[in-house]
């Protein structure tokens, strides 16, 4: 898989998360201002990338992940924070970004940094890469019924496999 492709199987962001999920309109307008405010304060900082740790410590409240960095599979995150993520140059934050959860600010990553200082995750995207390789190959695949499953040699049925996806 050619490492300008890692981008379809595998995101690399960050970002602060503050839930809204059944809170009272009053009490949602006071996390939109403190997602103002967090903004305004990523906006004034010189070094981004280190006040967005500290805001991310001090705020975020996703707490499935760890505090900086975050590898995704697409379709993980909601899909204006994915395409936030996508369109943001490294160290670069968005402006606000809701769904349906709560909201978000999203720190620009890059992925080929964040590969270098976490190898493991090249496994990932490749895993990913596999997987779509053979639900296409499944989707395109045409059954057709001969006989009965008794009649099957599974030696010879999992070698014309393996044949067929050393052809793909």
């Amino acid at each position: 898989l050619d490492p300008a492709k890692y981008g379809d199987y595998l995101g690399y962001t960050d970002y602060i998360f503050l839930s809204t999920d059944g809170l009272s309109e009053d009490e949602a307008a006071a996390k939109r201002q403190t997602a103002g405010d967090i903004l305004a304060q990523l906006e004034q900082a010189e070094d981004k990338d280190a006040r967005f740790a500290e805001l991310a410590t001090e705020y975020n409240e996703d707490t499935n992940r760890g505090a900086t960095g975050y590898f995704y599979t697409p379709g993980t995150l909601p899909a204006a924070v994915e395409e936030a993520a996508a369109a943001l140059e490294p160290g670069a934050v968005s402006e606000l970004v809701e769904s349906e959860e709560g909201l978000y600010l999203v720190l620009g990553k890059s992925l080929e940094e964040g590969l270098a200082g976490d190898p493991q995750q090249t496994d990932a995207v490749l895993q990913n890469y596999v997987v779509e390789l053979v639900n296409t190959y499944q989707e395109e695949m045409e059954v057709e019924r001969r006989g009965t499953l008794t009649d099957m040699e599974m030696g010879e049925f999992y070698q014309k496999y393996l044949d067929e996806m050393d052809q793909r």
